[in-house]
């Protein structure tokens, strides 16, 4: 039972550090990532949570190893890394729910195998600070700046045209920037390149190539000349 809970737990912390990781540090070297299949990643998440739940109940006290001792510290952290982007109204409910049970079970393996009681309080309080300061972002900070005109939207996509041979796609759109007076308009180019790993979707980030103001946007005249280039209000763009 104890390698048992020992596999288990190493699947779960690869598992559950993967997308946390890889949205921190793809960026940074030109790519973004998603999950392609939210519902069977936390539906996995979930089930893992509750085989270590059940198998440490089933466990006597204490005999657990050194390395699910240290695991289960990271395991409230991870999984409420992994919990945060869904925590909005506009979220699906199912996703909340199997996120707030794995959270409930990271929490119990927490409280059952962590040792020392100084590092058990450090993994319960850690997460807890983090989702404190979460909400004051979002419900107090954000809103705050976005009503003085101090905060920039990541950007909203209102048509997509792909190339002829659909190596690439062109989205038109706008967003807003910090004391502007108006929404910015934008065209930006990303290659049709995804990458699909179990649960897990890498692509390119997409080039701004064009920005201008909102009140173009409707009557943007955007299309492509061939896959590598794209003419904006008769101005030609070579995509490499």
């Amino acid at each position: 039972m104890t390698l048992a809970i020992s596999i288990l737990i190493c699947i779960l912390t690869v598992l559950s550090a993967t997308a946390p990781l890889l949205s921190f540090l793809l960026p940074e070297f030109g790519y973004s990532f998603e999950l392609s299949n939210e519902t069977g990643y936390f539906t996995t998440i979930t089930a893992l949570i509750i085989a270590l739940t059940v198998l440490s109940i089933m466990q006597k006290k204490g005999l657990e190893s050194k390395l699910v001792r240290v695991l289960s510290a990271f395991a409230p952290l991870l999984l409420l890394l992994n919990a945060l982007p869904y925590t909005g109204s506009d979220s699906d409910v199912l996703i909340r729910i199997l996120s707030l049970i794995s959270l409930a079970g990271a929490v119990f393996l927490a409280i059952r195998h962590v040792k020392p009681t100084s590092l058990k309080v450090v993994a319960l309080v850690i997460p807890i600070l983090l989702l404190l300061l979460t909400l004051l972002n979002r419900f107090y900070v954000t809103p705050i700046l976005q009503a003085s005109g101090l905060s920039s939207s990541s950007g909203t996509v209102k048509e997509s045209i792909e190339s002829p041979g659909g190596l690439y796609r062109a989205e038109i759109g706008y967003f807003f920037s910090p004391g502007c007076f108006g929404p910015t308009s934008f065209v930006q180019v990303t290659p049709n390149k995804e990458l699909t790993i179990l649960f897990f979707e890498i692509s390119p980030l997409p080039e701004q190539i064009y920005t201008g103001p909102e009140m173009f946007l409707d009557d943007m005249e955007v299309y492509w000349k061939d896959d590598h280039h794209l003419i904006i209000f008769s101005e030609e763009y070579i995509i490499e």
